[in-house]
């Protein structure tokens, strides 16, 4: 349970306005509910049981804090507060300044807002926050290769996530001096894959579409699908889609590339508040 806490919320750190994070009515015990998965099962009329078909999350998981100033609190420094807090384009990082929680950060944008008035004067406000993940984010791991084109380097990336029967799809960043005799920039496989440990993530330099330029700088997110250039263009055609993945874990990673790549894995966290 967080209270009497500091936090950070989009580098902003909220001892700056004397903002703590707290419960106007507190408990010994206090239940909350951030994990609400959604089973799917199915059946025909005449099967005595149901058959899994998967968990899925249907919306965003959201909380709702309560953050309070002793002193009153000003109407020009309660216009910048709710400005700082409330309904920013895009999910902000947010973290709360409490042994427990000290090493992760969630993703969130504030939404509903009540303001909080104690005998006639502003004091706080309750700020439901919803998040872009039921899970937080601890420190990820990284590992960073140099190659020559030529050898394959093996390396193992550490999987930390509370993630155990589903894959975890790593952050991969890269910049080659050029390409092998068969087109390919990089190559990396997963021999701890337990699905395809012989399946190839690989980047073509060109394709009849589009051509990586030298030293483009290349970045691959794999969860998102998403593909980022240093140049502009679309470079979804210089890949071949085998999005790298990763199980909990030790992953056993084989790189090539005539040039360097990182690969960082994000660490998910069930934590809770």
């Amino acid at each position: 349970m967080l209270n009497a806490t500091t936090f950070t919320y989009d580098g902003v750190f909220s001892g700056k306005y004397g903002l703590l994070v707290a419960a106007v009515n507190t408990e010994n015990i206090q239940e909350t509910s951030p994990f609400l998965p959604a089973i799917k099962a199915t059946k025909t009329p005449k099967q005595k049981r149901f058959s899994f078909a998967g968990i899925e999350y249907e919306d965003m998981p959201r909380f709702q804090f309560s953050f309070m100033c002793e002193d009153p609190i000003p109407d020009l420094v309660r216009r910048e507060l709710l400005t700082w807090l409330v309904g920013r384009n895009g999910f902000r990082k947010l973290q709360f300044h409490q042994p427990d929680y000290a090493d992760y950060e969630f993703n969130c944008i504030f939404e509903e807002t009540r303001i909080i008035f104690v005998n006639g004067e502003c004091h706080g406000f309750v700020l439901t926050a919803a998040f872009d993940s039921h899970f937080c984010y601890g420190r990820p791991r990284k590992v960073c290769v140099k190659g020559d084109g030529v050898e394959y380097k093996e390396v193992t990336l550490i999987n930390e996530s509370d993630i155990i029967d589903d894959f975890t799809f790593p952050l991969v960043k890269f910049k080659a001096v050029e390409h092998f005799d068969d087109n390919t920039l990089i190559s990396i496989t997963n021999s701890s894959d337990p699905v395809d440990p012989l399946r190839a993530f690989e980047f073509f330099e060109r394709t009849e579409f589009a051509e990586v330029t030298p030293l483009e700088e290349i970045k691959i997110d794999n969860e998102l699908k998403i593909i980022t250039s240093s140049v502009l263009g679309d470079r979804l055609t210089n890949f071949n889609r085998n999005w790298l993945r990763l199980v909990k874990g030790a992953n056993k990673l084989k790189i090539r590339i005539n040039g360097e790549c990182t690969i960082e894995c994000p660490t998910y966290v069930k934590i809770g508040f």
